[in-house]
């Protein structure tokens, strides 16, 4: 702590090469020296995406508010590359801001955006939004197209509604293992009761994420007859969801 003001001088200094400036960048981020906050929001906007992307996260985790003017500015703009889309989309997904999420549903709706690019802003739409997405996220998930799925999981990742949940879970049981196995974790986060009635037809799943979140609905809501189910998952392909199978074992025995 005691260099932070010499880090602040290399931070700031016109004379800092660009690597010296990242290192001093990256070490105020470490020290979470947020009294450096305007500096570093101005350091990032004058020397790219690469001091970007390192400075902003630390901005939107300490909340600093003037970033958010920068973020919604970069969101809202048609010529943002897309590196900038997904950091902006992060960031204000961090700090929740309601004024990004129609954009941010726009962008997640869009086939003309490159499939990162929907992902993030679905991600922090469904962050920011805990209600009111139903009918995009109900839309999305009607399609042949895997990343439309996967945009509606993200949509809907903090919604409990009725609607909502139908949609969680006919996406619970897709063909595609990583939209499936994100809806099943929507759903475990609603209510575990949710996911038992699909559990037998998970466990046959290829996919381990997904037979890991049907085991996560056993043990969360044990039975004699859940563990004697779980039990067999001792032998999984999958040493992680092995070792949680063994684990939770041995906390219910």
């Amino acid at each position: 702590d005691a260099l932070e003001p010499d880090l602040f001088r290399v931070l700031t200094a016109e004379s800092t090469r660009g690597a010296a400036r990242y290192a001093a960048a990256r070490a105020l981020i470490a020290l979470n020296a947020r009294q450096a906050s305007k500096s570093l929001l101005m350091v990032s906007q004058l020397n790219g995406v690469e001091f970007q992307s390192l400075i902003e996260p630390a901005l939107a985790a300490w909340d600093y508010e003037p970033a958010r003017e920068v973020w919604v500015e970069r969101l809202m703009s048609r010529n943002t590359q897309r590196r900038g889309l997904i950091l902006s989309a992060d960031c204000l997904g961090r700090v929740r801001i309601r004024d990004a999420v129609a954009r941010l549903v726009e962008l997640a709706s869009s086939r003309e955006e490159s499939p990162d690019v929907r992902l993030a802003a679905a991600r922090n739409a469904g962050a920011i939004s805990d209600a009111g997405l139903e009918y995009y996220g109900a839309t999305l998930s009607s399609t042949p197209a895997i990343v439309d799925r996967l945009c509606a999981v993200g949509l809907l990742s903090r919604h409990t509604s009725p609607r909502a949940q139908q949609t969680l879970l006919r996406l619970a049981v897709d063909s595609e293992p990583s939209v499936a196995a994100g809806a099943l974790e929507v759903l475990l986060s609603i209510d575990p009761e949710l996911v038992l009635p699909l559990v037998p037809q998970s466990l046959e799943s290829g996919d381990a994420n997904v037979r890991w979140r049907a085991a996560d609905a056993l043990i969360a809501l044990p039975t004699p007859d859940r563990v004697a189910v779980l039990s067999n998952l001792l032998n999984d392909p999958h040493p992680g969801l092995r070792g949680a199978v063994r684990d939770a074992s041995f906390a219910h025995a």
